[in-house]
């Protein structure tokens, strides 16, 4: 009977201290997102958020210092004629910077198709911005995590036409151009053969990095400018004799490729 009891006693006396140290625990806010996130802090409470607007992003095609359109001519290096019939990215990984650190904005994947004017993120936290910081692509986590059709229809890494995804081991297409091209020797403007760039996989993630002052306010919309130079993509390439590559299968076109990503961004 004696040693019944004194287990009970020790169980309730267990259980009592257990429910004193839960109580002990430091109260506070452990989301790292919040305004006043504490590191210290063991249970979760009180969060605050900074008040969000909208980052929309008007986009400017060009070729060189004309205008880009689909389905128009253009000489590549003042020689090789060529057309775009579609262009596709995906954008993501948006860091905005600051004097006081840098936000991530996490889970926003833009698909952006370039025969439309732009795109927009949205729930970015306000304040006062020096500049922001993204990906051309999708990193390795997203690229290899799930298939299209695992995500709700209208969703940015859902099923796209034409197709954005290969398979589950090699991911997403980063950039697609699709056009025409004259291979001759001597030009004629007669589109004889298919130009075919499709960008992916993780060495082929680029990041675009600009200096841009801008303020993001509560239930507003701020409009920055994101000018996209199409000729910059194919620089030095001689597109007459190379004009196709799905990344792995011309791997020396594909490299000469990379370095162009970045540099067809600007922002005025």
């Amino acid at each position: 009977m004696k040693t019944r009891l004194s287990r009970l006693t020790l169980l309730f006396f267990s259980l009592a201290l257990i429910t004193a140290l839960g109580a002990c625990k430091k109260e506070g806010c452990t989301d790292p997102a919040a305004l006043n996130y504490d590191a210290l802090a063991q249970r979760d409470c009180c969060c605050e958020y900074a008040a969000t607007g909208t980052l929309s992003f008007k986009v400017n095609p060009l070729f060189g210092n004309s205008p880009f359109e689909f389905g128009r001519t253009f000489y590549h290096s003042n020689a090789t004629p060529f057309k775009l019939n579609f262009s596709a990215f995906y954008f993501s990984g948006f860091v905005l910077l600051s004097d006081t650190g840098e936000v991530v904005l996490k889970n926003q994947y833009v698909y952006y198709r370039g025969d439309s004017s732009g795109f927009e993120l949205t729930d970015v936290p306000g304040g006062q911005y020096t500049g922001l910081r993204f990906l051309i692509g999708l990193d390795s986590t997203v690229n290899y995590s799930n298939l299209p059709a695992q995500y709700e229809p209208g969703h940015a890494l859902g099923p796209k036409t034409p197709l954005m995804h290969w398979s589950w081991n090699t991911g997403y297409i980063f950039l697609r151009f699709d056009g025409e091209v004259d291979t001759s020797i001597v030009p004629d403007e007669i589109m004889d053969d298919a130009l075919s760039f499709h960008i992916g996989t993780d060495k082929y993630l680029s990041s675009v990095l600009f200096n841009k002052s801008f303020s993001v306010d509560e239930n507003t919309r701020q409009v920055l400018n994101l000018s996209i130079d199409y000729a910059r993509f194919f620089e030095g390439i001689d597109l007459r004799q190379n004009h196709v590559t799905h990344t792995s299968d011309y791997p020396d076109l594909t490299d000469k490729f990379r370095p162009n990503i970045s540099k067809a961004f600007s922002m005025p």
